[in-house]
């Protein structure tokens, strides 16, 4: 693909080099001619009609090279045409003329223009091969030279295989840089004083997006690069994102080296460009990542400080808006933190949303999301804490609500520190929070409880039944109002931690759960605590729910306590909870037991897996 970029660097000027000799050649034919008939006329070698007729022969070949591409692309095979003729001629004449001594040394200077005049390749060894045996066959033909034959074509043969090698090692190096600005891995193009693309390599083509070659030659890089052409000076490893017209951008590390011509003046320009893309890509993510909060993709708390420290007298009055996801931790505890993460997520995009463009949003910690406004009034953070509220009841999000606290504050000049405006804001935030927080938490776990029902009614059926037998057991055993009270709470959100499992899990037989199912399934003791413990009107019941399970000796979980240490509510809730789920109308068990048999399971564990005194309770009301 490249062949035809890398003899670009030569061909042009290929072209135009060999259009200048074939013109010079048939003007000195001409014109030497002219001389000869005018000064030396009765020494004329060639006729004017001779001149003219190969005069014409160059021009011909000159005007073939404008009118057809296939000479153009011949050009070299043509001038070794014109060459071969013009060399000819004169070995004709030399012989025609004995070799007299101005013919031979013609010859021999002729030979060494023409090594210097093409390239020194293996066309060119041949070329001399030839030219070599034409002298020496006409040498010998001749009648009579005036010098020795031996000598003469020894020193033919010396000087063509002197300017040969000479001619080869001159093109050989030009070949060589040509080869290496072709193969570097670096973009390089050479251009003119104007920024005009002359030359350029494939790496530099690749930089460019792989434009048409046509399209990149004579395209002006300065413009590119934004170089005034006035004030052309060496640079080195500057970077930059170059934009092509094409819809092509790059970033890359570029040098600028000027070719002197003599002087002050210079005669080309050599660009080198570094594709840096990667670098540049790296460290965009680095930034990013130094910046953002990973999950949410808003601005991280070191951003925050950064920004607060190069705020402008002109970019206040400044406020601040601090908003809380309400019960974040409770939704982590219930459906897991996935669905917490989701809705963080969905959070900050309708904070986003709710934004001008000049704010800046931030995520501040776990559950909290900043907002910093410049330029803007405590009338203006008003209507943006409405727009807010409003488009949080119309985002859907599935299995709860959207919910957040909203603070504001503002400050009018620097005199106040922002952290301080941001206290501000942070407790008019958590006045707003502790005013919606039972209607908050009561939506919350109205959404627990429907999961709960979705995932098994057994459950629900199965609680109705505990909270009613356990209510009983309490009555029966004397406790007090406040006791009775928490006792009915523990039994009716006993479960409730089992909104964290795998549906699949809270529908199996417990015989043919697998031990890490079953021990996944003991964990509903623990999350049922945390879930409760963050709901302020269960908090008194956490306790009992999260040690319904333990056992009178020590042997049940999820902190293996026994006796009196276990809460007393528990010690009940067990006996109730168990005796249901003997009776085959759980969940996890469906093999309805008759109740007399679940009545001696009770019987066997007292003293063991429950307290002596509520199982005595139990029979006396069942």
């Amino acid at each position: 693909m490249r062949k035809e970029s890398i003899s670009n660097f030569s061909s042009t000027n290929k072209l135009l080099y060999f259009r200048v000799v074939l013109l010079v050649a048939a003007a000195s034919y001409l014109l030497f001619g002219l001389i000869y008939k005018i000064y030396i006329p009765d020494s004329f070698p060639m006729s004017m009609t001779q001149r003219v007729v190969v005069s014409l022969f160059f021009l011909l070949i000159l005007t073939l090279t404008y009118l057809s591409k296939w000479a153009r692309e011949r050009i070299e095979v043509l001038m070794y045409l014109a060459a071969a003729v013009a060399f000819s001629h004169l070995v004709y004449f030399s012989y025609l003329n004995d070799y007299r001594l101005n013919y031979a040394l013609s010859v021999i200077v002729v030979l060494i223009v023409l090594n210097f005049l093409f390239q020194g390749n293996l066309r060119l060894k041949w070329f001399n091969v030839a030219v070599d045996t034409a002298v020496v066959v006409s040498v010998y033909l001749a009648q009579g030279p005036a010098f020795s034959r031996i000598i003469y074509v020894f020193s033919v043969i010396c000087v063509s295989a002197a300017s040969y090698f000479l001619s080869r090692s001159k093109h050989r190096a030009q070949e060589e840089y040509e080869q290496l600005f072709e193969d570097s891995p670096i973009g390089l193009v050479q251009c003119n004083l104007e920024g005009e693309v002359q030359y350029f390599n494939k790496e530099m083509l690749r930089l460019a997006g792989d434009p048409p070659e046509e399209k990149f030659k004579g395209f002006n890089i300065f413009q590119l690069l934004e170089i005034e052409k006035d004030d052309l000076k060496p640079v080195e490893n500057r970077e930059k994102l170059l934009k092509f017209p094409w819809s092509r951008e790059v970033w890359v590390s570029y040098s600028v080296e000027l070719i002197p011509k003599g002087g002050s003046r210079f005669r080309d320009i050599i660009i080198a460009c570094q594709d840096i893309s990667e670098r540049k890509e790296a460290e965009s993510k680095i930034e990013y990542m130094t910046y953002h909060d990973n999950l949410t993709g808003l601005y991280n708390r070191s951003f925050f400080q950064r920004k607060v420290e190069r705020l402008g007298a002109g970019e206040y009055p400044l406020s601040v808006i601090f908003i809380d996801v309400d019960h974040l931790k409770l939704i982590n505890d219930a459906f897991g933190h996935q669905l917490g993460d989701e809705l963080l997520v969905h959070a900050a995009e309708v904070v986003q949303n709710s934004c001008r463009e000049e704010d800046l949003v931030f995520r501040w910690g776990g559950d909290e999301i900043v907002i910093l406004l410049p330029k803007t009034t405590a009338g203006e953070v008003e209507k943006i804490g409405s727009r807010l509220r409003n488009n949080c009841k119309e985002a859907a999000f599935e299995p709860i609500d959207l919910s957040l606290s909203i603070g504001g504050a503002t400050v009018d000049g620097k005199g106040v520190a922002v952290e301080d405006v941001l206290e501000e804001a942070e407790e008019r935030m958590y006045e707003k929070k502790m005013e919606k927080r039972d209607p908050v938490a009561r939506s919350i776990l109205d959404a627990i409880l429907a999961g709960l029902k979705e995932k098994s009614s057994l459950i629900t059926d199965h609680v109705d039944r505990v909270e009613k037998l356990s209510l009983r057991l309490g009555q029966d055993l004397n406790l007090r109002d406040d006791q009775l009270e928490r006792l009915t709470l523990s039994a009716r959100y006993h479960d409730i931690g089992k909104i964290a499992l795998d549906e699949e899990i809270v529908n199996k037989n417990y015989k043919k759960l697998t031990d890490r199912e079953k021990e996944e399934l003991s964990s509903h003791a623990k999350t049922g605590y945390q879930i409760s413990k963050e709901l302020h009107h269960l908090s008194e019941a956490a306790l009992s729910i999260l040690h319904h399970h333990e056992w009178w000796n020590g042997g049940g979980y999820p902190q293996g306590k026994e006796g009196e240490a276990i809460p007393y509510t528990s010690r009940i809730l067990s006996v109730a909870n168990v005796y249901d789920f003997w009776r085959g109308r759980h969940s996890n068990f469906r093999e309805e037991l008759p109740q007399e048999e679940a009545k001696a399971k009770i019987a066997q564990g007292r003293g063991s897996r429950f307290d002596p005194h509520v199982v005595d309770a139990f029979f006396e009301i069942i």
